[in-house]
């Protein structure tokens, strides 16, 4: 899968403000309640999407 497929998949996948957080995640920015959030946001979303 290249760069391309990857990022298409993700946006499908999260909106932009979540691959924003994402990106500045894996760089080891943000707070810890920032962190949680978001990550409970999105496995809140994946688990949902799983379910369909």
């Amino acid at each position: 899968m290249s760069t391309n497929q990857v990022i298409i998949s993700m946006e499908n996948l999260l909106n932009n403000e979540e691959i924003d957080w994402l990106v500045k995640f894996l760089a080891g920015k943000g707070s810890n309640d920032e962190i949680i959030e978001k990550i409970v946001r999105i496995t809140t979303k994946l688990e949902k999407m799983k379910r369909r």
